[in-house]
């Protein structure tokens, strides 16, 4: 129990680290998506494979950052580190996907 109480600071510091260079970062690339795609609408409700639509992907990245910096406005800093990370990855596939033309 020493050993896990010795190392929260340490991981505390390092989550806070992560949580900066995400909230420095991600802004910027989600702010590219939506240049990239500016013209493109949702699909119709209904729309067969609607959710490969750039536009829903982008839309559900938007929605994890909101959920990410929620959970750091409330001190939750792993919750908001994870969800940051699965946004980051989630833009960087949709931007290797738009540049590979897919």
């Amino acid at each position: 129990m020493k050993e896990l109480a010795d190392s929260l600071p340490e991981k505390t510091t390092q989550l806070q680290s992560a949580w900066t260079e995400l909230a420095g970062s991600l802004p910027a690339t989600i702010s590219t998506l939506e240049k990239r795609l500016a013209g493109l609408k949702m699909p119709a409700p209904g729309t067969p494979n609607a959710e490969q639509s750039p536009m829903v992907i982008l839309a559900g990245i938007k929605t994890g950052w909101t959920d990410a910096q929620a959970a750091a406005q409330a001190g939750r800093l792993a919750e908001a580190v994870s969800k940051a990370n699965d946004v980051r990855s989630s833009a960087v596939k949709l931007l290797t996907d738009l540049q590979g033309g897919s």
